[in-house]
């Protein structure tokens, strides 16, 4: 097989074209390898920082006023209990006293 100076031209002006894509890519030897940089810091790290602490915060009030809340409705209903066991008493003792006071109850 023989060349010409065709095909030398030919090859000389591929090798110009692979040293132009070569001095576009720079000194990179990782083609395919991309880099993505992410630079948080300063403000922002520090509103995320303070959002968290007083959602926090907010957390432990909530949850204490949460506790007294239901603290408050167990002791009225304690309460509420109590009542009807009195009444429920006071209603006993009348009817051990005047048993015909008592409704009569339905046979079904």
């Amino acid at each position: 097989m023989s060349l010409d100076v065709g095909d030398i031209e030919k090859f000389n002006e591929v090798v110009k074209r692979i040293d132009r894509v070569l001095d576009r890519m720079g000194d990179s030897k990782n083609i395919g390898t991309a880099n993505v940089n992410i630079n948080a810091g300063g403000v922002a790290v520090w509103i995320a920082v303070t959002c968290c602490v007083a959602m926090l915060a907010a957390t432990m009030v909530g949850a204490v006023w949460l506790g007294r809340e239901f603290g408050a409705m167990e002791s009225a209903n304690h309460q509420q209990d109590k009542r009807i066991s009195d009444l429920n008493d006071y209603l006993s003792a009348i009817y051990m006293q005047a048993p015909q006071l008592r409704p009569k109850e339905e046979k079904k």
